[in-house]
């Protein structure tokens, strides 16, 4: 006769055979005995303080040999029963370890959004116990989160408009109408013909970029514009890692460390370019300068501080960054890819003269095939040569495909956690919390 054993849940009265619970004798319910603390002699009943719907699911584990999970019960609940009725993962049944492993999946991409979007900030004893914090407080909000105030709002504007003068400063810089001739190309030809001058030793004369460059600089109104952005950026850095709230912090963001680097470059060209003669008498100097004058592009990743406004493009840089393992493969795949079928396109191109002289330039054109960029400025003629050219660029596309498909399901999960964030975030604001507010009315 089968020994009937009755289990309280909750309240709630369920009832089952020994026999049942002893398929799994290494859980909890597979332990119990008259013996144990949950069994109650009056009632002949084990009683356990749990949720009783999900206990169902738990007997079914017992009847069936696999635990089944609804797909309406929270990732966090599931676990805590799971973990109380010492049922292990290795139970859960295949068509269910999906939903299970769901929860995972979901706290680390709220962990890394809470990462990246949560704000240094001074804390409420900091505060009520300074003057001087709460005053480094309000300049802080003000020149690192731009949606803190009115004021806050106001000096983004005007970074942002400081950076985009700067960056048409640079641009226009480069153009022959907004460069001051300092050298007369007769006087140049003359230097390099009687004067042992390194710099001028080396310039390509075909070349006009080079002799723009080594006889016109900016126009005086570009190197006023330059010299203001540069005090003002320099004055922003300072004044931004002085109300830092915790500085140790500080140039954990990659922006902040940018920031020192551009400066030094945009300073130290500065300098080089009202000091010409003392530069170009030296070659090492020469060469700094011109290490300097390339890292000054950085200027445009001033950009990016937009992100503190615009929370979509703060999303694409986590997704990328979260994304690495798969670009990297996208990157290994394109250079073996790459080297496949230049091999190929090379031997097949073997006997056309001047089409392909050499493996490396067959990889130059596989991967603009590859990427279905298509320059022109290389392509096979032969028919053989067409075969591999149309089997690169349908490689291509496969192979273009598969890891962009990944990232973009990186981004529509970042997306829709980070919409729930800020709503949860705004909600919070907007409705605190009863007991604590009852206690602050109490002190």
């Amino acid at each position: 006769m089968r020994k009937i054993v009755n289990i309280t849940v909750g309240g709630k009265v369920f009832r089952t055979t020994q026999e049942t619970l002893d398929n799994f004798p290494n859980t909890r319910l597979g332990k119990l005995t008259h013996t144990s603390d949950e069994y109650d002699a009056e009632t002949d009943s084990f009683i356990f303080d749990r949720n009783p719907d999900m206990f169902n699911k738990i007997l079914d584990l017992y009847r069936l040999g696999e635990f089944h999970i609804s797909s309406n019960i929270c990732g966090s609940t599931l676990r805590k029963e799971m973990e109380y009725w010492q049922i292990p993962t290795t139970h859960i049944g295949e068509c269910c370890i999906q939903h299970y492993f769901k929860y995972d999946d979901d706290m680390k991409v709220m962990q890394k959004l809470r990462k990246n979007f949560d704000d240094l900030d001074y804390t409420d004893i900091e505060c009520k116990s300074s003057r001087y914090k709460r005053w480094m407080r309000k300049v802080w909000l003000t020149v690192d989160q731009p949606l803190s105030s009115i004021y806050a709002r106001i000096y983004n504007y005007i970074f942002m408009t400081i950076v985009v003068l700067s960056m048409v400063s640079f641009v226009l810089g480069s153009h022959p109408s907004f460069r001051k001739e300092i050298l007369s190309y007769d006087k140049l030809l003359m230097i390099i013909e009687f004067l042992d001058i390194e710099f001028f030793d080396n310039l390509n004369l075909n070349n006009s970029k080079e002799v723009m460059f080594a006889t016109t600089m900016a126009s005086p109104v570009l190197s006023k514009i330059d010299l203001f952005c540069m005090i003002f950026f320099s004055v922003e850095l300072v004044v931004h890692f002085i109300s830092c709230p915790i500085k140790k912090k500080f140039f954990t963001f990659p922006l902040n460390v940018l920031d020192p680097v551009l400066l030094t470059a945009m300073w130290t060209t500065f300098a080089f370019e009202n000091n010409l003669e003392f530069m170009i008498e030296r070659e090492a100097l020469t060469t700094l300068y011109q290490i300097m004058k390339a890292l000054v592009v950085l200027r445009l990743f001033r950009f990016f501080r937009i992100v503190k406004i615009y929370s979509g493009l703060k999303i694409i840089m986590i997704t990328l960054s979260s994304s690495v393992k798969v670009l990297l493969l996208l990157f290994i795949a394109f250079v073996v890819a790459g080297i496949f079928f230049a091999s190929f396109i090379y031997y097949a191109e073997f006997q056309v003269p001047d089409n392909f002289p050499t493996i490396f330039t067959g990889i130059w054109w596989a991967i603009v095939t590859m990427t279905t960029v298509g320059y022109g400025d290389m392509y096979p003629q032969s028919t053989y040569g067409h075969l591999v050219g149309a089997s690169c660029a349908f490689f291509g596309i496969l192979i273009l495909s598969m890891p962009i498909a990944i990232v973009s399901t990186n981004f529509f999960a970042f997306y829709q956690k980070n919409k729930e964030r800020e709503q949860q975030d705004q909600f919070k604001k907007d409705n605190p919390r009863d007991d604590v507010v009852e206690s602050e009315n109490r002190i």
